[in-house]
């Protein structure tokens, strides 16, 4: 008897588990970066389902084991709308559509402001704004949610910090298609600051600044355009006499329409911003629009440093300035990284555009611009010089494209220009010379210079006298013309890949002008962008250069969709990990476990299943650690 009772309990047992099925999916809480302990409740509504419950984890996952049946399925946490999913069967394991609650808006603003403003979520439902004289102070975790064409006009002195997990954010109602930026007015306190705040989808530039000086620091200011033709400024206009500090931001993803000015940042007359470490990617300008990244207007004189300027665009035909359009503008561009960009159609600079401009561009990677679509040719793949004297020093130029026919697809030259290029590395890029120079009024003074692999010819169009004429060998024994520029093959480590260093074997290194300051090595000035450190570095078999410590380098590209590469060095044979997080600290993925021998490794990562965000590479080896910063960008 006991037998039978047995083996009829493991039957129902088996039926029981068999008829189980588990159903996962995720729920979001909206603005929110943390999506834990949101309640999904599963209530039985056939004879075979039973009721049961669950909870979110940190990303909104959530998993259950339910008997097969029937359910009305409800999604629930406390300061949000619900949402339901009626009538749902389930017969096998099943993946339930993503679920955003909306957060009760239970605080309307308008009008003035003033004082400490507590975290909330506020529906803005008129202008807004800081009146002279007045202070406000807003606090971490504050969501603004403009529900129509509304602006925050600051008149007094704002301060708006918040965190790198909690930033603040001004954006859109659910039910609004526009609202129109924040505007710091000529009144307003230069001490003003807003730190870690999410600005996007205002259609009338995400920041206005005129006559005001404010600093915008850790910001993301992405997804703003100005709606009208001949604008300024998609994401930050600088409209006049203002010297504002932009640091550490990201600029992405702002737009500007046909004939306008600016894509992502206007900077407009006697204005001279600082924009330092910041991210400016992905900005688009209609139709003969003059910088799709940063638009230097006239009188003004910015300083542009350590900046990441890729892949902004003109949307069609005819752009100025890829990255850059200068126009009357003294601007300093130094440290800076501008690659992938373009202008579209038959434009000119597919990196910076100099329009009557007396511009120092020093120490900056200008790589793999464009100013053509194919059969189009374009002018100045790297740069177009028209009328400007610009100062170039201790660049790499490398892989621009002008198209095959274009003319200069390092740099175009024309009008009454007369640039000075020096300790600087073109190589690799596509038109007609490296340097195109259109017009007997044109001239230049060019030293010290390494060109190879441009095209048929170094130089093309009307060349000044004696440039590119072997008759004499610089300091290092290398053939070279009078003004000791030679044409040698500079041995980049890999610039197909984006590394542009100097391989220890390069005739770059100490082939600068002497009387240039020396490299941080105490050596004669290396030409490009990188100087070869030649105390500080070992010789591995290859003959290329590793440094002597433990070291994680900068990924590439930077931002990046969706994958990137990841290089580091190790001194000798090392147990190592490789570990990506989010901003939360969640390990996302491991990307190696073991052991590796000495020397320098690459490995890659795809991105493909993780959102938009930043995130950290770790690299460990034994109680060593070092951690670098990525943008993901989709």
């Amino acid at each position: 008897m006991k037998k039978i009772a047995m083996v009829i309990f493991s039957v129902y047992s088996l039926i029981n588990t068999c008829l189980a099925v588990q159903v996962d999916g995720y729920c979001f809480l909206q603005n929110q970066s943390n999506h834990t302990d949101s309640k999904v409740l599963f209530e039985a509504a056939s004879p075979s389902a039973v009721t049961d419950s669950t909870c979110t984890d940190s990303t909104g996952y959530y998993d259950t084991e339910l008997s097969q049946g029937v359910y009305d399925i409800y999604f629930t946490h406390e300061g949000y709308y619900g949402e339901e999913i009626l009538n749902r069967l389930f017969m096998s394991n099943t993946t339930l559509q993503d679920v955003t609650l909306t957060q009760i808006i239970q605080n309307e603003l308008s009008g003035a402001l003033s004082g400490n403003l507590p975290s909330n979520t506020y529906l803005v439902v008129g202008n807004i704004f800081v009146q002279s004289g007045d202070s406000l102070f807003i606090q971490p975790s504050t969501v603004f949610q403009f529900d129509g064409p509304y602006a925050f006009d600051i008149n007094g002195y704002l301060t708006a910090v918040g965190t790198e997990s909690d930033s603040i954010k001004f954006m859109l109602s659910q039910t609004a298609t526009e609202w129109s930026g924040i505007d710091f007015n000529d009144t307003s306190s230069d001490s003003s600051l807003i730190k870690y705040c999410y600005i996007t989808g205002s259609d009338s530039s995400g920041i206005y600044c005129n006559g005001s000086s404010p600093t915008i620091d850790h910001c993301n200011i992405s997804g703003n355009s100005v709606s009208y033709t001949g604008g300024y400024g998609g994401g930050i206009c600088i409209f006049e006499n203002s010297d504002a500090i932009i640091v550490n931001c990201i600029i992405s993803g702002n737009s500007v329409p046909d004939a306008s000015l600016g894509g992502g940042i206007f900077i407009g007359p006697n204005c001279s911003p600082t924009i330092d470490s910041c991210i400016i990617n992905g900005n688009v300008m209609g139709s003969d629009g003059r910088g799709a990244a940063i638009c230097c207007y006239e009188f003004s004189s910015p300083t542009i440093m350590n900046c990441s300027i890729e892949y902004n665009s003109t949307n069609f035909v005819a752009g100025f300035g890829g990255a850059i359009e200068c126009m009357w503008s003294s601007a300093i561009i130094s440290h800076c990284n501008i690659s992938h960009n373009s202008t579209g159609l038959s434009g000119y600079g597919g990196g910076i555009d100099l329009n009557g401009s007396n511009v120092l561009i020093s120490h900056c990677v200008i790589s793999s611009n464009s100013t053509q679509e194919n059969p189009y040719l374009g002018y100045g793949g790297g740069i177009a010089c028209g009328s400007s004297s610009p100062i170039i020093d201790n660049c790499t130029i490398s892989s621009n494209s002008a198209g095959s026919t274009g003319y200069g697809g390092g740099i175009y030259v024309v009008g009454s220009s007369n640039p000075s290029i020096f300790n600087t590395i073109m190589q690799g890029n596509i038109g007609q010379g490296g340097i195109f120079f259109d017009g007997a009024s044109v001239n230049a003074f060019i030293t010290y210079c390494d060109f190879y692999g441009n095209g048929t010819y170094s130089f093309a169009g009307n060349v000044p006298e004696h440039l590119g004429i072997i008759v004499t060998q610089n300091a290092n024994g290398d053939p070279s013309d009078i003004y000791y520029n030679i044409f040698l093959n500079p041995q980049l480590v890999n610039p197909s890949g984006g590394n542009y260093h100097l391989q220890s074997g390069s005739p770059c290194i100490d082939a600068g002008d002497p009387t240039s300051p020396l490299d941080p090595d105490s050596t004669i000035t290396d030409l490009g962008a990188f100087y070869f450190d030649q105390l500080g570095v070992t010789e591995n078999p290859n003959g290329t250069p590793e440094p002597s410590t433990f070291q994680l380098f900068p990924n590439y590209p930077n931002p990046f969709n969706p994958t990137t590469t990841i290089s580091y060095y190790l001194p000798h044979s090392s147990e190592i990990q490789v570990d990506i997080y989010n901003l939360l600290g969640q390990l996302v993925e491991t990307l190696f476990n073991g052991r590796q021998e000495g020397g320098v490794h690459l490995v890659r990562w795809d991105a493909s299943n993780s959102p938009s965000g930043i995130y950290f590479v770790q690299l460990q080896s034994q109680n060593l650690t070092q951690t670098r910063k990525m943008v993901l960008l989709k």
